[in-house]
């Protein structure tokens, strides 16, 4: 098999390219735009915050799904999110990786990686969740978007969209005579997300009618793609 290296690094949303097996295909974020968020709650931790939730010499209480540092309980206001309207739910939902729990651009805690959690409220007209919080300590009003509770097999289908799939077919496993393209997204349906796998498979997509497409989450939890075609 043959391939075509795209490298993005998505934590700056800078792209850049990489030659593989002597050919090259580019990927730039020169003509994308990227939407601002204007409400920050609970998000996928990177790797750099993730060692800091966990190495921190802080002393950290909670239960086996909610974690939280005891110098900031109490420190913030607890009280429900009014950006949006919610309305009440019960559903539960299992969260893959670690997620963070922010006050302000303050840190308080996470909840665990592999925790099912109970939603209780969903933001009308938003991708929004209050969970929750079951450990008796920390915040009340934890909050999740959507991305939260995505999956490697979620990112498999968001990538597979974005090919050509009324005109083409995409199958389970690679032929041996496929080529492939491969890069590296973030594991949640952002808009900037959207825009780079758009940018990586646009060579592909028009010209070649038959895919795969294999994800797999690295060591960074970010998320490594093939796209093989033919």
């Amino acid at each position: 098999m043959k391939r075509k290296a795209v490298s993005i690094l998505v934590a700056g949303l800078i792209a850049v390219s990489l030659t593989g097996c002597g050919t090259q295909a580019k990927a730039t974020n020169a003509d994308v735009p990227v939407q601002e968020e204007t409400v920050v709650v609970a998000q996928d931790v990177n790797m750099e915050a993730e060692t800091v939730a966990k190495t921190a010499d802080d002393e950290m209480v909670g239960d086996d799904s909610f974690v939280f540092y005891t110098k900031y309980i109490g420190k913030f206001v607890d009280e429900p999110l009014d950006t949006f309207e919610f309305e009440t739910i019960d559903e539960k939902a299992t969260i893959e990786d670690d997620v963070l729990i922010e006050r302000g651009d303050q840190i308080v805690g996470y909840i665990k990686g592999g925790a099912t959690v109970r939603l209780i409220e969903h933001g009308i007209d938003s991708f929004v969740y209050r969970v929750e919080n079951t450990s008796g300590v920390g915040y009340e009003y934890i909050y999740v978007t959507e991305d939260a509770f995505l999956t490697v097999d979620d990112m498999k289908e968001f990538v597979a969209k974005h090919l050509n799939i009324e005109t083409s077919t995409v199958i389970d496993t690679p032929d041996t005579d496929m080529e492939y393209i491969e890069f590296t997204i973030e594991k949640s349906q952002k808009s900037g997300v959207e825009d780079y796998i758009i940018e990586c498979v646009k060579d592909i997509r028009d010209t070649y009618n038959t895919f795969c497409v294999e994800c797999t989450k690295n060591e960074q939890k970010l998320i490594d793609v093939k796209v093989y075609y033919k």
